[in-house]
């Protein structure tokens, strides 16, 4: 199937999202959905602070103190209901195409193989769209990240400097290592679950001068609103771009 195709046969209706936009990029190979989302931000660990503390006790404490009230800041309500709507949009699409691999923002491959030891014993949880589905054998979590690229974002964030000062860390380096998760795993349609802040149609512009072409879907969900400034200035060149109420 031609990625024309695909992009023109992707739906454009889903339960629990409010846009769906397609970009067509030439020569691509594959497709790569990215979902974007909400996160609440954790508080750093007790075992974090620690090993930091080893060699820096004042910057472990000031990265756990900001940490704490960039947790406390969080939206939490919202951070629910757009869960609420990506456990919509993937049931969906796991209804209409069977079991698919998701990748997701914060898995590491430690993470995943911890979770897949797990998944008899998981229960029910609130706020965690992709694991719900994952107990109920519907999704298979995907690594979108590794230890150090996590961990080099939340350091930033915790450290409550510039995002722009930041951008490689908190974005490009993480953008980066979850397309090369996924031009490994060599998938035509590839599913990935990552921030609402994140514009994955740049991360490809960049990624796709030195790699396997990809083009993009992206799926809003319901209860996100705002745009980051780099997707308001791309709109003029998406192949299609599609405005709906909510299904859910």
């Amino acid at each position: 199937m031609s990625i024309e195709h695909i992009l023109n046969d992707f739906p454009s209706f889903i339960p629990g999202a409010r846009q769906v936009d397609k970009y067509l990029f030439r020569k691509s190979e594959a497709v790569l959905v990215h979902i974007r989302q909400m996160h609440s931000i954790s508080e750093m660990d007790d075992k974090l602070h620690k090993e930091i503390a080893k060699t820096n006790k004042e910057l472990a404490d000031t990265l756990k103190q900001n940490s704490r009230k960039l947790a406390e800041k969080a939206d939490n309500g919202k951070v629910l209901r757009v869960q609420d709507d990506i456990y919509s949009i993937l049931n969906h699409l796991s209804q209409r195409n069977g079991v698919i691999d998701v990748y997701s923002e914060g898995f590491t491959e430690e993470f995943v193989d911890m979770y897949n030891m797990m998944q008899p014993y998981l229960e029910k949880e609130r706020g965690m769209a992709n694991i719900n589905l994952f107990r109920e054998g519907k999704i298979n979590i995907k690594a979108a990240e590794t230890i150090e690229t996590n961990c080099n974002a939340m350091q930033k964030l915790w450290e409550r400097k510039s995002l722009y000062r930041n951008y490689d860390h908190i974005f490009t380096a993480r953008e980066q290592k979850s397309l090369e998760f996924i031009s490994q795993d060599n998938q035509e349609i590839a599913y990935l679950i990552f921030g609402a802040a994140h514009d994955f149609y740049y991360a490809l512009k960049k990624w796709n001068r030195k790699h396997k072409k990809m083009s993009l879907i992206e799926i809003t969900p319901c209860n996100i609103f705002y745009r980051n400034e780099t997707s308001q200035k791309k709109n003029h060149r998406k192949l299609t771009k599609f405005r709906m109420n909510c299904l859910s």
